[in-house]
Formats: structure tokens, sequence, C-alpha cells
């Protein structure tokens, strides 16, 4: 089984969203995915902004049920990928993955192997959120393309 991990900094906006939404469109890989998402400075148990759901709902994931939780070294076996969604998270991820983890930490990319950063949301307008979504959206849509590819997990090693 693989296995992916959304980071952000709350989890409560941007991962959840990329998790949901990944997850909702994992019917279109082969096997079976671990997925889920964290934040490096989450207070664990809150549920998603009223705006990540909302905006959520209008790709057809549900994140009401959705929790915060923090991102753990532990994540490091867990996880064969973790996907970060700008470079500061990208930076902390490397900065503390173990020497022994031998999976992926990678940005989302957009369809032509772009890095993308996704700004954060939280405490914004609505059309920030919107543009978060259509940020992860792009990545997603990626990332699955990627995956279904022959070249398998590429799109990690950019």
């Amino acid at each position: 089984m693989s296995s992916v991990l959304f980071v952000c900094t709350g989890n409560i906006c941007r991962s959840p969203f990329a998790a949901g939404l990944f997850r909702a469109r994992c019917s279109e890989l082969p096997d079976s995915w671990l997925v889920d998402s964290a934040g490096i400075h989450a207070r664990p148990g809150l549920a998603p902004e009223p705006h990540a759901i909302a905006l959520a709902s209008e790709f057809g994931v549900d994140l009401s049920a959705s929790r915060s939780r923090s991102f753990e070294r532990a994540d490091f076996t867990r996880y064969d990928n973790l996907v970060a969604m700008d470079r500061g998270h990208l930076d902390f991820l490397q900065a503390v993955r173990p020497r022994e983890f031998d999976g992926h930490i990678a940005l989302l990319t957009d369809a032509h192997g772009n890095a993308l950063e996704v700004p954060d949301p939280y405490g914004r307008p609505v059309r920030a959120y919107r543009t978060a979504a259509r940020l992860i959206a792009t990545g997603i849509a990626a990332l699955l393309e990627d995956l279904g590819a022959e070249t398998g997990d590429r799109w990690l090693r950019r």
C-alpha cells in the first residue's frame, strides 16, 4: 500500500482539503492509498475552517468530520510521501527528516512540473480560500496523472 501525508501549518484549511480531494480521487489509482493530513503548528482536535469546508463541498469533498492533528516524527515511518503546501513546510520537513527515511518530500506541482506554493488562507477573505482550493485541485490533478503514468511517483523526485 502506498501512503501520502499532506502537511500545512494548522491542519484546518489546506492540508485537510488536499487529503480529502486526493482521497476522493483515489479511485483513479490502481492500488489503495493511506491518506492523511497534519500541521506543523496544529492545535489537535480543531474542525476545519468554515470556508474550507464550504469550498471542499464544491469539489465533492466532505471535511466536516476532519479534525486537526500535529505532524509527528513518527509520520516519517507511517508515510512514504510527504507533500508540503509551501516552501516553509518543505524546509521544515527536510530539516527534521531522519536519515533512515527513504520516502519522498515534495511540493505539489502543476501539469508542467512547476512547483505550487499554496498560500495560507487562514483569517483571510473567501477569495483566498478559493485561490488555495484552485491551486490544490491543480496539484492533485497533476499528482494523480503522474501516479497513473508509467513513471509512477516521478513528481516527488523533482
